[in-house]
């Protein structure tokens, strides 16, 4: 068989422009697959104790209430009391 010069030449550059191709392809679809560099990576995370030791749990008042909005006050069961929140009654518990 004989290859013409300009052949020979368009099929070197294919060869040779390949895996640039390639690698654009993958960088376009970089949500469907991820090409490591082979590099390393250095991950560095800071651990420090807190000052507080526990103190802030004590310090937290503990307040549930209801998920109401009324424009009175309201008569709540007994362990509960009536609280206003901005414009709002509800009923609370410690």
């Amino acid at each position: 068989m004989k290859y013409s010069t300009a052949t020979i030449i368009v099929l070197a550059q294919g060869i040779f422009a390949a895996p640039s191709f390639l690698n654009k392809i993958g960088h376009n679809n970089s949500k469907a697959s991820h090409q490591s560099t082979g590099g390393d990576i250095t991950l560095s995370i800071k651990v420090s104790q807190s000052p507080m030791n526990g103190a802030f749990h004590k310090a937290v008042k503990d307040e549930l209430c209801w998920l109401i909005c009324a424009s009175d006050e309201l008569e709540c069961p007994d362990d509960w009391y009536s609280k206003k929140q901005g414009e709002c009654w509800t009923c609370c518990k410690e």
